[in-house]
């Protein structure tokens, strides 16, 4: 069968509208749109970094230490986020959970506190559905 160069020519733009249709109207069915993909579950969340400070980081026993950290997304503070104190007597032990408090306007968090002894510390922040978990390293509170 011959077809002239004019039916197939219009041919290939029919078929990438048709695929295009196709593609637009699978993105469509799932409520998503390019335009609106930070809705859609397969979207990666933004990043975040914890960090942390004792400050006094060697007390004496029954002395109160400040341990502080910042939680945030690139250079931007987090605002208004709860973060957990963990602590472990050793290496290879079990975190257990301290303390939660809220980050301040600039992503800041302080907790005081007195620690019966020599302690493991890290701050865990555990997510939103716009920001990813993450956690500070873990630093050592030496009690004398």
């Amino acid at each position: 069968m011959r077809t002239s160069l004019l039916t197939r020519a219009a041919v290939v733009p029919a078929i990438a509208a048709a695929t295009a249709l196709a593609v637009t109207g699978a993105v469509s069915g799932c409520g998503t749109t390019a335009s609106t993909t930070s809705t859609h579950a397969g979207v990666k969340k933004l990043p975040t970094s914890l960090s942390i400070d004792v400050d006094p980081d060697t007390i004496s026993h029954g002395q109160k230490t400040n341990v502080h950290g910042v939680l945030k997304s690139g250079q931007e503070g987090l605002a208004g986020e709860a973060v957990h104190l963990y602590w472990a007597t050793g290496t290879g032990k079990k975190f257990t959970e301290i303390a939660t408090s809220s980050t301040t306007k600039t992503g800041a968090i302080v907790f005081k506190v007195t620690a019966p002894g020599t302690r493991l510390c890290v701050l865990v922040f555990h997510g939103t559905s716009k920001f990813s978990a993450s956690r500070s390293r873990v630093y050592t509170l030496k009690v004398t």
